[in-house]
């Protein structure tokens, strides 16, 4: 067993989710640089022993498949853009537009539906073309969904996000069920499941990073607009908007001008994610037509 490579494993996943956790609370200071610096040693110590092992945690024999590099970065990026989607419009949702909680979490409902249907139309591209063609329909439906809710005004109507929602429901599910079954494809059998598990790992690291990275745009643009505008001292103002219970409480003469910074901070959240998404598809190009 490769104890040695497993615990290398956990202290370079560890380091790297702390440094963009530490990033997105205090911003770049000596902390992120020692994760920052210690994921780093912590990866070449981790090639270094997996080369050697007699039964590597992670055989880096799997890396010299371009395919399973490309989809495995994609399925990172692509789960990277789903949280702006599925954390970010809820916020929309309470903060910007006033409704209840429950509201929010409804406008993801056809999100969450018409993922089954974009898993079905991603098996069947799956038989008729390319594994690059595929993940270029289902990356084009997914950057309809990112680049719709760059282009919404201030008080969009509700059912707006509802018909967005479902374009990335189907665009994203797409994405991942090709990405999860080209990299099994990818790999000799007795490396299944190692490939399936890494194709999970990297989704999760994309979630996670991308959590931290939404979070420091978000403060970051807010806390500019709210210095600039001079509105108010009160360093919890944003918090209390997105909380139904505590934005009632709010002057009302502040509530119009909240809503248009915090408006400004979901907008750059998500351009990043649309970005994400056209790196996608900039990935996608490395594969070539024929392979499957």
């Amino acid at each position: 067993t490769d104890i040695l490579g497993s615990m290398l494993l956990m202290t370079m996943l560890l380091t790297l989710l702390l440094a963009f956790q530490f990033l997105s609370e205090t911003g770049f200071d000596w902390k992120v640089i020692v994760m920052f610096l210690l994921t780093v040693i912590a990866t070449f110590l981790f090639i270094r022993v997996e080369k050697q092992a007699e039964d590597p945690v992670i055989s880096l024999d799997l890396f010299q498949s371009r395919v399973f590099v490309v989809v495995n970065l994609v399925a990172a990026f692509i789960s990277g853009f789903l949280m702006a989607v599925e954390v970010y419009i809820p916020m929309w949702m309470q903060g910007v537009l006033g409704y209840k909680a429950g509201i929010g979490g409804l406008v993801l409902a056809p999100l969450s539906i018409l993922w089954v249907y974009g898993s079905s139309l991603a098996s069947r591209w799956m038989v008729q073309h390319s594994i690059k063609r595929t993940l270029f329909y289902t990356l084009i439906i997914s950057l309809v969904g990112g680049v719709s809710l760059l282009l919404l005004p201030l008080h969009t109507p509700f059912f707006v996000f509802l018909m967005i929602s479902g374009v990335t429901g189907i665009g994203v599910g797409a994405t991942i069920v090709a990405t999860t079954v080209s990299a099994q494809n990818s790999v000799s059998f007795d490396q299944l499941g190692v490939a399936t598990s890494f194709n999970t790992l990297s989704k999760t690291i994309g979630q996670t990073i991308m959590i931290s990275v939404f979070g420091l745009i978000l403060n970051q643009v807010t806390r500019q607009q709210l210095t600039q505008s001079n509105l108010t001292n009160d360093p919890d103002i944003m918090n209390k908007l997105v909380n139904p219970q505590t934005a009632k409480n709010l002057p009302t003469d502040l509530l119009q001008p909240l809503r248009e910074i915090l408006h400004q901070g979901l907008w750059g959240i998500y351009l990043a994610g649309a970005l994400l998404v056209v790196a996608a598809l900039l990935l996608n190009q490395l594969l070539k037509a024929d392979e499957k």
